[in-house]
């Protein structure tokens, strides 16, 4: 790189946590409640290594910031099965890598959706 060049500013993504979700909601369902609002890039919901059941939440990258930002307004407290919905916005420009484990932090949680929308 020369001298007084700077590298490319990588586009922000929109990224929901959502959290608190019914254990019978799967990934299907959760992309069609927030495809509503847009284009949705990738809904990863992880599993329990020990049961393989859903851990009760998931991510939601949607192709747009401003549409994540209306979808997590929208949907924050929204009920679903009688199980009321946390979701989070969470703007991020880099794909980032995840820790395994069950014990898992909030930050590490955001960050564990990546290596699934990797895949798809």
């Amino acid at each position: 790189m020369g001298q007084g060049m700077r590298p490319a500013m990588k586009k922000p993504r929109g990224l929901l946590y959502v959290g608190h979700l019914p254990k019978e909601l799967d990934e299907v369902y959760l992309r069609k409640y927030f495809e509503q609002f847009g284009v949705v890039n990738c809904v990863h919901m992880p599993k329990s290594a020990k049961t393989g059941n859903y851990k009760g939440y998931g991510f939601v990258e949607f192709a747009s910031v401003e549409t994540a930002k209306i979808a997590a307004g929208a949907m924050d407290k929204y009920i679903i099965d009688g199980r009321i919905l946390h979701v989070e916005y969470r703007e991020t420009t880099r794909r980032l890598r995840g820790s395994g484990g069950d014990k898992v932090s909030r930050r590490d949680r955001r960050k564990a959706y990546a290596e699934a929308c990797m895949r798809s």
